[in-house]
């Protein structure tokens, strides 16, 4: 049961809104930035030369504004419509800078149309996001190695298009997605074609995405909330049947502890990075972390991941589609709503979509929102009780916070670059080693999941 202080009095459902797929960027005309790694890093690894050639000349004909290829991807948007380049006058392509890119470059096509045309609701530009290995990704020096990146870009790709092609632009409930017209997985095969594309709506001029810090309000993330019991209510009711999707099912880890997942945060390599990363924390903030990084160890470990995976069939809780990366900047908001009254826009970058299941004194508040949303959708009849709800919440929190912890790292150290104000970037970084520190607190003093689990054995 829900106690009665933390049940909802306001009107909260929140309304369906708009979509985009554009980030606040800063647009430059056929400006294609390559990595800017050390030449040393450069010489060892070929596929850094695949990426800069990627970047120069991939798609060559959207990137260079090649008007045939401009009408060609039109005609690929509007199957349906044999006569839709009739209605065309003309198509004009530029790409976008986003420094905080990791797997894609963004271009914008700016598109003319006849006004006599007889087709409702043509867009006047649509957003087109190509696979690419950027310099963020590879100035990060992961040692995972180039090969493994590349399939994970391909996995990356392929996932993201497949979510967007079975989706069909269905509407989930609190959950604004941008239209999607068209997409192709990568070919490893063939550097020259034109695959790996996704195109998808645009209407940045009306929305915004946060910035890292300082993060989110606290009626932003109720939204969200709010969201996820939208999607997880999708997923559970959908005809479409996700959960016996071959792609999706990749989210689900086997029971084969040597299984090399490339895609996933999931494997014995990537988990020992995200903790050689995570005990940083202590060389750079000793007063804070030391002795600390080592208590958590343990919730970095491959099998406690996997049985986190899992634990959706140990709960006895359906599956649910999950985002797996609903970073500030892939949460865009309404520009005309106000800071009181936030509204949620579009959710974008499904690259790492796939099932999974679902601080402390919001922690509690937040958890029944998302109980009684989900209630409410379910029509007073939800799929599982509460408690099954903070179980699961405790089930896959460490295994989660790892990414979390590994990611502040990593952010702790691009915005020495990002943020040339020395004062700004002294409170960014304190804001994010704020951030680390009640992660790790909480790891600390939470109940070890495994005791939640063996209860059900």
């Amino acid at each position: 049961m829900i106690p009665s202080e933390l049940k909802r009095t306001d009107d909260w459902r929140p309304q369906l809104s708009g979509r985009s797929p554009a980030d606040s960027v800063q647009k430059t005309k056929f400006k294609i930035q390559t990595p800017s790694l050390t030449s040393e890093f450069a010489s060892q690894h070929k596929y850094f030369h695949h990426s800069v050639k990627l970047q120069s000349s991939m798609k060559n004909g959207i990137l260079k504004n090649d008007e045939v290829t401009l009408r060609e991807l039109v005609k690929k948007c509007f199957p349906k419509n044999g006569h839709i380049l009739d209605d065309l006058i003309s198509a004009k392509s530029e790409v976008l800078e986003n420094a905080k890119s990791f797997w894609s470059l963004i271009a914008k096509v700016t598109l003319e149309w006849r006004e006599d045309s007889k087709v409702e609701n043509l867009p006047k530009t649509l957003i087109i996001k190509f696979p690419v290995l950027t310099d963020n990704v590879l100035a990060a020096g992961i040692p995972l190695g180039i090969d493994h990146l590349k399939k994970e870009l391909h996995e990356l790709t392929e996932r993201e298009v497949t979510f967007y092609e079975k989706l069909g632009n269905d509407e989930i409930p609190h959950f604004p997605l941008p239209h999607f017209y068209y997409g192709e997985i990568l070919d490893e095969e063939d550097e020259e074609n034109e695959k790996g594309i996704l195109v998808l709506e645009d209407v940045g001029t009306s929305t915004h995405a946060a910035h890292h810090i300082p993060g989110l309000s606290v009626q932003q993330v109720e939204l969200l909330v709010d969201a996820l019991a939208g999607l997880h209510h999708y997923t559970i009711t959908s005809p479409k049947n996700w959960a016996n999707h071959s792609k999706f099912q990749e989210g689900i880890v086997e029971e084969n502890f040597q299984q090399e997942q490339v895609w996933l945060n999931l494997t014995p390599k990537r988990l020992l990075l995200y903790f050689e990363t995570t005990i940083r924390l202590e060389e750079i903030c000793p007063e804070r972390f030391k002795g600390k990084i080592d208590q958590i160890k343990l919730h970095f470990d491959y099998k406690k991941g996997v049985r986190a995976e899992q634990s959706f069939k140990e709960l006895e809780m359906a599956p649910v589609l999950c985002h797996a990366d609903l970073n500030v900047t892939n949460i865009l908001w309404d520009s005309n709503a106000s800071a009181e009254h936030p509204k949620l826009h579009s959710i974008i970058d499904f690259q790492r979509f796939h099932l999974a299941k679902e601080r402390k004194d919001n922690t509690q508040r937040l958890l029944y929102r998302y109980f009684e949303t989900l209630t409410d959708l379910f029509d007073g009849h939800p799929p599982y009780p509460v408690e099954k709800v903070e179980e699961a919440l405790i089930t896959i929190f460490p295994y989660a916070a790892n990414f979390v912890l590994f990611a502040i790292v990593v952010y702790y150290d691009m915005y020495e670059t990002l943020e040339k104000d020395e004062q700004k970037r002294k409170e960014i970084r304190e804001e994010l080693l704020a951030r680390a520190e009640g992660i790790v607190d909480d790891l600390i003093d939470m109940v070890d999941p495994d005791k939640i689990l063996r209860r059900r054995e």
